[in-house]
């Protein structure tokens, strides 16, 4: 996908056909706003694309999107979100983390 005045980064599931909805991360940047993408650590649960801002020359704020598959094995996927959380100490993790409760509609509850 392109929009003008961004950059995209993605991360994309094996095999998968990139025109085709189905899982992955993204994450748009504004090409105004200084910035690298950061290759992730080898994860085996979680989806993600990493990108780091450098505002003012000195601070840097990294962007984590992510998306843990429905399937993922309840117990292992937080050894992936811990390894992302060692990248840096001024993160954002967000994206779809497949969390259901009934509280939100749902109907059931996940750990």
């Amino acid at each position: 996908m392109f929009l003008a005045n961004f950059y995209s980064y993605y991360s994309y599931r094996e095999n998968q056909d990139p025109f085709r909805s189905s899982g992955g991360t993204a994450i748009f940047v504004k090409s105004s706003i200084p910035h690298h993408q950061l290759v992730p650590p080898t994860l085996h649960y979680v989806e993600a694309s990493v990108v780091v801002l450098e505002l003012n020359n000195s601070e840097r704020i990294t962007l984590t999107s992510i998306y843990i598959l429905l399937s993922s094995d309840q117990g292992m996927f937080t050894f992936d979100i811990e390894n992302l959380i060692q990248i840096s100490s001024n993160q954002i993790i967000c994206g779809d983390f497949n969390a259901h409760h009934t509280s939100w509609g749902c109907n059931n509850n996940s750990p």
